[in-house]
């Protein structure tokens, strides 16, 4: 009996990419909130997304010639569901969000601790330069977090920072799903480019572009499961085929 056996190679490679695009696929989804702004006073209707897009305005101040501290805000520009902005009743023009923060690390290097405090106000704050804030009317204190691990470095000449932090929500009606009881513990925000403005220890950066989301900050369980499920099948298939050539050669 003649058998024919597809080249091995060609299904390996196969079976990898399936094994990868299906782990992919998971790990891209970003988990979705509904946050309420009229449950916390201010003056907006609720809303679904999964992704925050955010405005970075800040001072970099070199602490020593490897160390650096920076402090600024985030301004809440916009938010995003599946990949596309989505309209928000009352975002800067009723009210608004911003991320306050101050962070410390080595230059072009890792962050050693990062703070944050998320406020919402019924006012329309002005930001910039190099972190400068005007126009807050009362704000209500939403959400803190602090450093769980993070880098800083280049892009193009240009900084750029990723960092995760833990999310504690303050108990308040204003984190519909998952309520505040139960809401994310991690939160995730990336910080790129933006205008920057060398000082005598420093620099500014003004309209850096950035995002800021739940996403876990290492794939999930199940993204190594399906990984790892992917490859071990490559593996039995590789030897029941090792196998059947062995058995045939013997019977020819």
């Amino acid at each position: 009996m003649d058998y024919q056996f597809p080249q091995q190679p060609a299904l390996k490679r196969t079976l990898f990419a399936v094994a990868l695009a299906v782990a992919c696929g998971n790990a891209s989804a970003l988990p979705e909130f509904t946050w309420n702004p009229s449950a916390a006073g201010l003056t907006g209707p609720s809303f679904v997304a999964d992704n925050i897009i955010v405005s970075n305005f800040a001072t970099v101040t070199f602490t020593s010639a490897t160390t650096f501290h920076e402090a600024g805000f985030l301004g809440v520009s916009s938010f995003q569901l599946a990949g596309t902005d989505i309209a928000v009743g009352g975002l800067n023009s009723t009210y608004s969000l911003f991320f306050q923060f101050t962070g410390d690390g080595v230059i072009n290097g890792p962050f050693s601790g990062l703070t944050y405090s998320l406020y919402g106000t019924n006012s329309v704050p002005t930001f910039g330069p190099g972190g400068a804030i005007s126009g807050v009317v009362a704000p209500t204190l939403l959400a803190t977090g602090s450093l769980i691990s993070g880098d800083t470095g280049e892009i193009n000449g240009l900084p750029f920072a990723d960092a995760t932090v833990t999310f504690n929500g303050a108990s308040s009606p204003f984190f519909v799903s998952p309520p505040s009881s139960s809401f994310y513990d991690n939160m995730a925000l990336t910080i790129k480019g933006g205008t920057v403005t060398a000082t005598p220890n420093g620099y500014m950066i003004d309209n850096g572009a950035g995002s800021v989301n739940f996403a876990s900050p290492i794939p999930e369980p199940e993204t190594y499961a399906l990984m790892m499920a992917g490859l071990g099948v490559m593996g039995i298939v590789a030897r029941s085929r090792k196998g059947l050539r062995r058995s045939a050669e013997r019977a020819a």
